[in-house]
């Protein structure tokens, strides 16, 4: 019953139930009452499913993505197995993710990168692809990839640095020519706290790019 179609009837359900009280189990509840509660968890915890309509006029059903990907994140035997990040092991590739077409392509494409890892939690905090980012030793950089290396979570980054003009005042420049390797370890401020942040005072806004 729990199934679409099901040919489980009312009344082969009502054998059951009654199978169970003559066995002497307790809280024996009614063929309504179990048909309300699936009907409840279907509402809240089950996966839908989309009816659609072909070029041809076919009519067809599949199940919603986002429901079965949902049902994957919160499944505790699941979840700690999925892979978010790309991984750079070296010259050893034992893992679809420590492929370096997993990164290569997303170089190709700022979007499917974005698509890919657009956010690392970092001491609580939420680092954001392409948002600058203050670093523990006072210098400020923009990371626009993360990957795992050694267990530890890295971005690469292009660093930033201040400038002035008649123009548009103080601001910040990035310069795209040049990459660097950060550890998890070394960022400090993110793009949302740097108003709030002591260690920002006297620096531009970051959301002056000039």
């Amino acid at each position: 019953m729990h199934l679409p179609r099901s040919v489980f009837s009312d009344r082969q359900l009502d054998i059951l139930l009654w199978l169970l009280r003559v066995n002497g189990i307790e809280d024996v509840p009614s063929v309504t009452a179990v048909k309300q509660m699936n009907k409840d968890l279907q509402n809240s915890s089950s996966v839908r499913t989309m009816d659609y309509k072909g070029a041809l006029g076919n009519r067809y059903s599949c199940n919603l993505l986002s429901d079965l990907i949902s049902q994957e994140f919160s499944n505790p035997r699941v979840c700690p197995h999925l892979r978010f990040y790309a991984e750079d092991n070296g010259k050893s590739v034992n893992q679809y993710f420590e492929a370096r077409h997993w990164r290569e392509a997303a170089h190709e494409n700022d979007h499917q990168q974005i698509k890919l890892t657009p956010m690392a939690v970092i001491r609580g905090q939420h680092f954001y692809l392409y948002e600058l980012c203050l670093l523990r030793n006072g210098g400020a950089c923009v990371p626009y990839e993360w990957f795992i290396r050694k267990g530890k979570l890295h971005a690469m980054t292009w660093p930033v640095s201040i400038a002035e003009t008649a123009t548009l005042g103080r601001g910040w420049i990035v310069d795209e020519f040049k990459q660097f390797k950060i550890s998890e370890d070394d960022f400090s401020v993110l793009f949302t706290s740097w108003r709030s942040s002591a260690a920002t005072r006297g620096l531009p806004s970051p959301s002056k790019i000039i």
